[in-house]
């Protein structure tokens, strides 16, 4: 039989069709999935004052169009430790403070091969050969694309007197787009439907946690509180 990797993919009316529990007779499609990706990153940190993070990441699957196989995947973050500042050397009760401000984009492969590259049936004999053509429900998309995902913050942190009272604010806004749809098309092509990248969700806002360690000691088994 050789390799797994040079046997024939199964799918409807393949003559390689077996009957050993993989296939039998078209009546089940079977295929192989696959997804690769490439990343690269790479982080400066000036003086511990300054960061700056930097990173780029390509997603590419088989489910999605054969026009839009790789989806780009950017990101970066930037932090400003101000505390380092000299006006700060005097300020004892200040322990830590920075500001940060990230922007990134994610993607999740979300297509199927079937509404990707179509689906086929087998249908009556034709002078006892199989009549194999498309099954008319779903009309194959090329164009499809992995759903995904833009999104901004900006955040606050702060800690004060060696850690008794600590402040962390963050402000995000996030964009979830290329939502799979199923869009109604006219009988008169033949296609009931097909599938697009119609859909778009959106979500904001602002979270703030703070943190008071009133009774803090460094004596073993001492009482603390938070």
């Amino acid at each position: 039989m050789g390799p797994p990797w040079l046997q024939p993919r199964f799918y409807p009316g393949n003559p390689w069709n077996d009957v050993d529990g993989r296939n039998v007779n078209g009546t089940h499609a079977s295929a192989t999935y696959h997804a690769t990706s490439f990343a690269a990153g790479v982080s400066y940190n000036f003086r511990t004052k300054y960061n700056l993070d930097l990173s780029y990441r390509a997603d590419g699957n088989s489910a999605s169009g054969t026009q839009n196989r790789y989806a780009i995947n950017p990101s970066a973050g930037i932090r400003y430790n101000f505390t380092k500042e000299s006006i700060f050397s005097d300020l004892n009760f200040i322990d830590f403070g920075s500001l940060r401000a990230s922007y990134g984009v994610n993607s999740r492969p979300s297509a199927s091969r079937v509404n990707s590259l179509g689906f086929y049936n087998i249908y009556s004999d034709y002078n006892n050969m199989p009549a194999i053509g498309p099954a008319w429900t779903k009309m194959p998309n090329p164009f499809l694309q992995s759903e995904k995902a833009y999104q901004y913050n900006f955040g606050f942190d702060m800690s004060i007197f060696k850690g008794r009272i600590s402040v962390n604010y963050d402000t995000y806004f996030k964009q979830t787009y290329n939502i799979l749809l199923d869009q109604t098309l006219s009988d008169i092509g033949g296609y009931s439907e097909i599938q697009v990248n119609g859909g778009a969700v959106v979500n904001y806002g602002h979270e703030l946690v703070l943190v008071t360690r009133p009774f803090v000691s460094s004596k073993a088994g001492a009482f603390h509180g938070t």
